[in-house]
């Protein structure tokens, strides 16, 4: 839940990208966040922000296309975002 300003001006992308940092409400937005994902969804994320691969890392990983990983990880984001905005 975003009650403070700044908090809810970050980007989602921006608080799961690989951050030693990371507070314990950042992890917890994280986690119930990516419950509102498909499997799929959940595994471009994981790749991509906590393996730190490429979108073509990802796709070859999953035997996806790169444009389709770039649309699923976009839409995962968007979910993640606006289940936030709602919570």
């Amino acid at each position: 839940s975003f009650d403070d300003e700044n908090e809810s001006s970050r980007n989602l992308s921006e608080i799961i990208s690989k951050d030693e940092n990371i507070s314990l409400d950042d992890k917890l937005i994280i986690e119930e966040s990516m419950k509102q994902l498909t499997e799929d969804e959940r595994k471009i994320i994981e790749y991509r922000y906590f393996e730190d691969l490429s979108q073509m890392e990802v796709a070859k990983k999953l035997s996806l296309s790169q444009a389709k990983v770039s649309r699923y990880e976009k839409r995962s984001i968007e979910k993640m975002q606006a289940f936030n905005n709602v919570t």
